[in-house]
């Protein structure tokens, strides 16, 4: 199956590059850490522990950074206890899913999105076959990258918003009686349409990328490449999303494990920051893979016809 080969040559490229997730992830840390020492400064000294082992102190104040971050606007209003630990990703879960994100989340991924332009056509040209080189990559196609992911974010916003203001708006008025069992059916549904038309949309603009750096194309032209892609190979595509989906799962659930053990303790402010430190490597490897298996499909499939 193509599928299951594409994930079997993007794993080996991505093994075959170890310097590519370290330096990702080197990339990221200058891009947070500088926050990072802002937020420290603003940070008074607390009054208790935040946390401790079981006995070798007083019980942590937990709701210290609740008291010390409210109705602020600059760096420390963003620091709840909901970015330490596993509590980081699921609450920007929760957020995606509610539509509920902070300003300086929002100002965050603008860096990100920024930082990643530049990455992208240099991973893409290194796990392609053959390898391109990396440096050259991202600085040439930066401007069409960032162009090509500003226009799909805009896109996915527009899409999953409009979906949500017409299900959630419209349709969900006229479903809103009748047995608690039905209501949760009809959330979970409405939920995951605008979900499921977010991922098409990512997917998309995933093989445009692709598209984009591996044929020297213009970005619409690119844009028009990755739809037919995705139409002509639909359920390979799909397959890869199911995958990365399930790894992703599995890795959050394994950091959610972990970050409890051993006896159920409460977890020192170093192992909270270790396994996060961990956990944020494994993610960054994991998206690697995605795209180095997204790559090697669309090399093994052709472009016939994304090209007609």
């Amino acid at each position: 199956m193509a599928a299951i080969s594409a994930l079997i040559t993007g794993g080996w490229r991505v093994c075959r590059t170890p310097w590519l997730p370290a330096m990702v992830y080197l990339l990221l840390l200058l891009v947070t850490v500088p926050l990072g020492i802002l937020v420290h400064l603003e940070l008074p000294e607390p009054s208790r522990p935040f946390a401790v082992e079981p006995g070798a102190g007083p019980i942590p104040d937990l709701d210290w950074l609740d008291e010390v971050t409210a109705h602020k606007r600059s760096l420390l209003g963003a620091l709840t206890p909901a970015v330490i630990g596993v509590a980081a990703p699921l609450s920007n879960i929760d957020r995606l899913l509610e539509g509920d994100t902070p300003t300086f989340a929002l100002l965050v991924s603008g860096v990100m999105l920024l930082a990643w332009a530049w990455l992208w056509g240099g991973i893409i040209a290194r796990v392609s076959s053959p390898p391109g080189k990396f440096l050259k990559a991202c600085n040439s196609s930066f401007i069409d990258v960032l162009s090509l992911n500003f226009g799909g974010l805009v896109l996915a916003l527009l899409v999953y918003g409009l979906l949500r203001l017409v299900l959630f708006s419209v349709i969900w008025p006229l479903v809103d009686e009748g047995q608690e069992s039905t209501l949760l059916i009809w959330r979970v549904v409405l939920t995951l349409l605008p979900l499921f038309a977010l991922v098409g949309v990512t997917v998309v603009f995933d093989y445009a990328r692709i598209a984009l750096v591996l044929n020297e194309v213009t970005v619409p032209a690119a844009i028009g490449m990755g739809a037919k892609f995705v139409r002509a190979y639909p359920w390979s595509v799909a397959l890869l999303v199911l995958v990365s989906t399930l790894l992703a799962v599995g890795l959050l659930t394994a950091y959610a494990a972990f970050e409890f053990i051993p006896g159920g303790s409460v977890p020192t402010v170093r192992r909270i920051i270790e396994l996060g430190q961990l956990y944020i490597l494994a993610r960054i490897v994991l998206r690697l893979w995605n795209a180095s298996a997204q790559v090697a499909l669309f090399e093994k499939l052709g472009t016939s016809e994304t090209r007609n």
